[in-house]
């Protein structure tokens, strides 16, 4: 087709300026007035017969009416317009066949396709059998989880009705429907309260932060079960502000960093919770995994190691500024840092304060802790530290 024989737009729907008494709405069912048209039959039997035999002319409010009908659907078409979801209609037809595609009700400019026939889910509550056909482009994505929100929500808004209920659903919602590609993602916990952690590793660069006190924000592992702890990190960068890790599972680590993930604490990080067993840590990376502290990170909970990096490409830093403290008098199971088999630990913050049980620190097969000149007694502990096979504290 020529772009000469493109048809012309419709500006407007047909007699959509008709008065009341020349256009009517044409039913699907029969009206039960002689010669009324219907969705259904069509032109009724009598229009078609003389009216010396007992016919009935058409309506021609039923003319005007069905081609407003038709070119309002055309006038939307040729406006680029996506129809949205209709739980109405997806009902009574038997529900959207594969390749259908419908309008998101919740998230502005998101669009779903059907990939299996008699689809009767709703793709906005996270039905089965819905793909997001284009992930939106915003600049500064930003999503709301709140205690009393749902994770059907848009999390467009910090108020119940719009808000996620967990940043795992937070994060899911995101994958399926933005474009993250080169931006950083902010999930803003909008309400006080105890928050289910989450393992991270589909997203390339994820914020999660809060606008209150650490204290009052907290995020705990409880109900995730097997090795999970508050927040796992797998191959993304993740940056956690103003909020609590609590651990309740005393044989889980806290925080993990792994497989190339980048994790930075900024504002204030309270790590606390049940007690944990000698080899659990509060801080972990593992497989190239690293964690940079650049604002303030308290220890109040004692545990096997509250900093333990191990392996080639596993580091630690606290940056120049930021502050370590020990909190409570906590316990070290078996150590206040570790770096073992060529990983790193580097503390060129301020001093860490407070005091604590245990020794200080371990450093084995090749590993590295410099404090900078800190000395023997840089970290809390009342054991002295200990290195072996090559392993290196400055």
């Amino acid at each position: 087709m020529l772009r000469s024989q493109v048809p012309t737009k419709f500006p407007i729907g047909f007699a959509s300026s008709a008065g009341g008494s020349y256009i009517r709405a044409v039913p699907q069912t029969p009206s039960g007035t002689p010669g009324q048209a219907s969705l259904q039959t069509g032109f009724p039997p009598e229009n078609f017969n003389p009216v010396a035999s007992g016919g009935v002319p058409p309506f021609g409010q039923d003319f005007n009416g069905l081609l407003n009908q038709i070119t309002l659907w055309n006038q939307w078409q040729a406006a680029s317009c996506i129809v949205p979801y209709d739980g109405t209609f997806q009902t009574a037809i038997g529900g959207y066949p594969q390749g259908a595609v419908v309008g998101s009700l919740v998230t502005v400019g998101l669009v779903w396709e059907s990939i299996v026939d008699n689809n009767l889910t709703n793709p906005d509550a996270a039905g089965a059998g819905w793909v997001a056909l284009s992930p939106i482009s915003v600049a500064n994505p930003l999503l709301w989880v709140r205690t009393d929100g749902n994770d059907n929500n848009s999390g467009s808004a910090n108020d119940s009705a719009h808000a996620f209920q967990t940043i795992a659903g937070a994060l899911s919602a995101a994958a399926s429907r933005l474009n993250l590609t080169g931006r950083t993602l902010t999930i803003e916990l909008g309400l006080a309260g105890t928050y289910q952690g989450t393992t991270i590793n589909n997203i390339p660069n994820v914020l999660i932060t809060t606008a209150g006190a650490a204290a009052s924000y907290i995020i705990n592992n409880s109900g995730l079960g097997g090795a999970n702890g508050a927040i796992n990190v797998f191959g993304c960068s993740v940056t956690l502000n103003n909020l609590t890790l609590s651990n309740v599972n005393g044989t889980t680590h806290t925080l993990q960093s792994s497989f190339g993930a980048s994790v930075t604490l900024t504002g204030t990080v309270v790590f606390g919770g049940t007690a944990g067993g000698a080899g659990i840590a509060d801080i972990r990376c593992f497989s190239g995994g690293s964690i940079v502290i650049t604002g303030t990170v308290n220890f109040d909970r004692s545990v096997g190691y509250a900093m333990y990096a191990q392996g080639s490409g596993a580091s630690i830093s606290a940056a120049v500024g930021s502050n370590i403290a020990a909190v409570g008098g906590p316990i070290w199971g078996s150590a206040g840092i570790a770096a073992l088999e060529n990983a790193t630990i580097e503390l060129a913050g301020n001093a860490p304060t407070g005091s604590a049980t245990g020794k200080r620190y371990d450093v084995e097969l090749n590993g590295v802790i410099n404090t900078f000149s800190g000395g023997a007694n840089y970290w809390p502990g009342s054991v002295a530290g200990s290195f072996a096979t090559q392993g290196l504290y400055v």
